[in-house]
Order: structure tokens, then C-alpha cells, then sequence
């Protein structure tokens, strides 16, 4: 599996960012622009945990959303078939 790239798909999943991590401010949200590492400091700072379990469940989060991109895309090559 490729490792999904936060960064160029910022602009994407930044909602879900914010609704997955509520504590975070937009200000936050502006200061990471899609660093992977700044997003896990960030959710280390305002929950309180470990900075490994912060990555951990940024690692998860973007596995997540892979998947449901992946699938979404290939539902979408789907309906373009004509059958």
C-alpha cells in the first residue's frame, strides 16, 4: 500500500481533520497546511497524549481515509461503465 500524502490533499480532508479533532483551533489548522508531523504535535498539545499514540492515530486516520478514497474512486469508475 502506498503511503497516502497529507500535504497535497489538504484542502480535502482538512473538514474531516477538524471534525475527527475538535480541539483544534483554525489557527492550528493554518499552522499545519498538511505537515503530517505538525498535525500530530498539534493533537499531542491539545489532548494531552503520548506523541507516538498522536501519530498512531494520525497513521490511522490517513489509512482511513485511503481506503474510502480508493473505494469511493473505484465506485465511480464503476457507474462511468456503461453494462
Amino acid at each position: 500500500m502506498s503511503r497516502y500524502q497529507l500535504e497535497p490533499n489538504w484542502k480535502q480532508i482538512e473538514c474531516q481533520v477538524k471534525s475527527m479533532w475538535r480541539k483544534l483551533t483554525a489557527e492550528d489548522l493554518l499552522v499545519i497546511r498538511g505537515r503530517e508531523h505538525l498535525l500530530a504535535g498539534k493533537i499531542q498539545e491539545r489532548y494531552g497524549v503520548a506523541s507516538d499514540r498522536a501519530a498512531a492515530e494520525v497513521r490511522t486516520f490517513l489509512y482511513a481515509f485511503e481506503r474510502k478514497s480508493k473505494i469511493e474512486m473505484a465506485r465511480g469508475e464503476r457507474e462511468d461503465v456503461d453494462i
